[in-house]
C-alpha cells in the first residue's frame, strides 16, 4: 500500500513538470460546470488517480479509487468553473492487473483536447491512448431501470433575474411557542423577503410587541385545527406566552422534489447572535408548517450567527464553524448526523459568499463548500432512515431554536433558551445591543439541482 501510494504522489508531481513521450489507451471527458467527469474505456482497470489543475498551478483537486467501478467513469469537483479557453490538464495514474501507467492529458474548455502527453512508462506498456471533450451519457442514478435520464442535468435553477418569487411559496406561522422554541414568525412581507441586486434576501427585523397586545397571523398557512392557535393565534402577551420577538421569512418549493441528485445553492449567511440560516430540504410527505420538530430532514449547510460560541468540549461552534446535517429517525431516537469544517481564514462564513453543494447518492450524503468536501455521512442506519423519500427545498431565517442550538451541545450562558421568558429575553439583549447583528440577513445567489450519478464525489 505505501509503495501504491508513493507512485501516485510521484505521478502527480512529474505531472506537474511534464514530458513528452507517448502511450496510448482510451479516454472521455465532459466538462459540466465545476465538475469533470471522467470514462475509462479499458475494463481491466484496478484504481485509479486523478488529478485536475486550470493553468499553470497544480491545485489540490483528486480522486482516487481502489477498486473501478462498473461504468469506470469518476468525478472531480473543481474549485472554480473554467472559462471559454481556459486549458484543463488532468494527470493521472491508472493501474491495471499488470501495469501501472501515469499520463497527463490537457483539454480546451470550449473545444478539442490538446496533444497529449506522456509523463512516465512502467513495463513498456504501449496502448494507443486519446482525449475527448465530446458529452457522453452517463446514466442518472435512481431506483427505476426505466425512463433514466443522463447525470449532470440541470433540473431545476432559480437565479432570482426576474424579480418574482413564482417557484416559491411562502410559509406563514410563528414557531414561538411549538416544540421547535424559535424565536421567529414567518410573514410574506416585503420588509423580510425581498429581491434586489438579483439576489434574495431573507431579513430578520425585531418586533414591538408589549404587555397584552395581541398576535394573530390571519394569512397563517397552517390548515391543520390541532395546535392553529399556537402557530397562527389569536392569543395575548403575557408572562408565561411571550408574542414573537423578530419578524423573518421561509419559501419552500413543494413542485421540485428529488431523491437523488447535487443541489447547489451561493449564499451569504447570516451573522448576528442567535440567528440561524435555513438551506434545507424536507421530505415531501411533510409541511414545513408543523408543530412536530423531530421529523426526518437534511440540513444542507448551516452556520451559526454567532461570532462566538461554544460547546461543552470547549470547541469553537459559532460563525466559523460550517456545518451539515441530516436529522433521522432510528428506532424510536431522533438523532443529526452531522458534519463541519472551521472557515479556513477563521473569519465568520457570512462574511463573504460561499458556495454550499449537497450531493445525495443511495448510499451516501456528500456536503461541500467551495468545492471541498466538508464530509460525507455513510452511516447505514441513517442513510436507510431516508431510503424511501423525496424533498422540496426550504430556504429562510430564524433565531434561535431546539434544534438549531441544542441544550445536549451548545454551551449557553444562564440556558436561557430553555426559559419560558427565553423570546423576551432575547428581544431585550438584542434590542439594546443592535450591533451584535452586524449582517441579519440569509443572501442568495442561485439555487441550482442537477442529477447525479453513483459515481459522483
Amino acid at each position: 500500500m505505501h509503495i501504491k501510494i508513493s507512485i501516485f504522489f510521484i505521478g502527480y508531481i512529474v505531472g506537474c513538470l511534464g514530458a513528452d513521450e507517448k502511450e496510448k489507451s482510451d479516454i472521455t471527458v465532459n466538462i459540466n460546470g465545476k465538475y469533470i467527469n471522467i470514462t475509462l474505456d479499458d475494463p481491466e482497470v484496478n484504481s485509479i488517480f486523478f488529478s485536475t489543475e486550470i493553468g499553470d498551478e497544480c491545485t489540490s483537486d483528486y480522486t482516487y479509487v481502489h477498486s473501478a467501478n462498473k461504468s469506470n467513469t469518476f468525478s472531480i469537483s473543481l474549485e472554480k468553473e473554467p472559462k471559454k479557453d481556459d486549458i484543463i490538464r488532468i494527470f493521472s495514474v491508472i493501474e491495471t492487473k499488470d501495469h501501472v501507467i501515469s499520463k497527463t492529458y490537457d483539454f480546451n474548455a470550449d473545444g478539442d483536447a490538446t496533444k497529449n502527453h506522456v509523463i512516465s512508462k512502467t513495463n513498456n506498456f504501449n496502448a494507443d491512448w486519446h482525449g475527448t471533450n465530446e458529452p457522453k451519457c452517463i446514466l442518472e442514478e435512481s431506483d427505476s431501470n426505466s425512463n433514466r435520464g443522463c447525470s449532470g442535468r440541470l433540473i431545476f435553477e432559480e437565479n432570482f433575474k426576474d424579480n418574482k418569487l413564482t417557484n416559491w411559496i411562502h410559509a406563514v406561522c410563528s414557531r414561538v411557542h411549538t416544540n421547535f422554541k424559535e424565536f421567529a414568525a414567518f410573514l410574506k412581507n416585503d420588509n423580510n423577503c425581498y429581491i434586489e441586486d438579483e439576489k434574495l434576501h431573507f431579513k430578520a427585523t425585531l418586533t414591538g410587541y408589549r404587555l397584552g397586545d395581541n398576535f394573530t397571523l390571519p394569512d397563517c398557512t397552517y390548515t391543520k385545527t390541532d395546535n392553529r392557535v399556537i402557530l397562527c393565534g389569536p392569543y395575548k402577551f403575557s408572562i408565561s406566552q411571550p408574542l414573537p420577538p423578530m419578524h423573518s421569512a421561509i419559501l419552500y418549493n413543494r413542485k421540485m422534489r428529488f431523491k437523488y441528485g447535487r443541489i447547489e445553492i451561493r449564499a451569504k449567511m447570516p451573522i448576528g447572535d442567535w440567528l440561524f440560516p435555513y438551506l434545507m430540504l424536507y421530505p415531501s410527505k411533510m409541511e414545513f408548517e408543523t408543530n412536530i420538530a423531530f421529523e426526518p430532514h437534511i440540513r444542507i449547510a448551516y452556520v451559526r450567527g454567532n461570532p462566538h460560541l461554544r460547546d461543552y468540549a470547549h470547541q469553537d461552534i459559532g460563525g466559523n464553524m460550517l456545518f451539515g446535517s441530516v436529522f433521522s429517525q432510528i428506532g424510536d431516537d431522533f438523532h443529526e448526523a452531522t458534519v463541519n469544517m472551521p472557515h479556513k481564514s477563521g473569519s465568520h462564513y457570512g462574511d463573504n459568499f460561499h458556495d454550499y453543494t449537497l450531493i445525495r447518492h443511495k448510499d451516501r450524503i456528500i456536503f461541500k463548500v467551495d468545492g471541498a468536501t466538508v464530509g460525507t455521512i455513510t452511516d447505514k442506519r441513517t442513510i436507510e432512515s431516508l431510503e424511501e423519500t423525496e424533498y422540496y427545498i426550504v430556504l429562510g431565517l430564524t433565531a434561535g431554536g431546539k434544534l438549531n442550538f441544542n441544550e445536549n451541545y451548545v454551551n449557553l450562558e444562564k440556558n436561557f433558551l430553555l426559559t419560558p421568558q427565553a423570546p423576551s429575553i432575547f428581544l431585550e439583549s438584542i434590542s439594546e445591543n443592535q450591533s451584535t447583528w452586524k449582517h441579519p440577513k440569509l443572501v442568495i445567489d442561485h439555487v441550482r439541482v442537477y442529477t447525479t450519478h453513483p459515481d459522483e464525489n
